[in-house]
């Protein structure tokens, strides 16, 4: 989005897309956590994320394609207790984006 609303700069239409970079009232970003819930919805992450592919489950994600810059959060009906639950999921761009520094920075430490 960054690289689009430089470009739209470059071209002198930048006010027309500021709603792209700005953050809106619904949004959670990283540093509105605290540091033990990010690191608990990621380590979250790995176990769902090996059971959709080691097991064929479903994702918890409802809409791959989040409006979200960073997560997202799901209702999901527990069917053991009755109840409601909410979920905060990583969106995944922020999960991609994870993937891939993990990937350089191994690559980076075989070098």
């Amino acid at each position: 989005m960054a690289n689009l609303v430089s470009y739209l700069q470059e071209l002198g239409r930048s006010d027309q897309h500021e709603h792209l970079t700005t953050k809106r009232w619904d949004e959670i970003y990283p540093s509105d956590l605290p540091e033990n819930l990010i690191r608990e919805v990621l380590s979250d992450l790995y176990k769902t994320r090996s059971n959709f592919t080691h097991e064929g489950a479903a994702p918890p994600h409802r809409n791959p394609i989040s409006y979200n810059r960073y997560f997202e959060i799901e209702i999901e009906y527990d069917q053991d207790t009755g109840e409601l639950r909410e979920l905060l999921l990583p969106n995944f761009r922020l999960i991609s984006f994870i993937a891939q520094r993990s990937i350089l920075s191994f690559a980076q430490s075989r070098l």
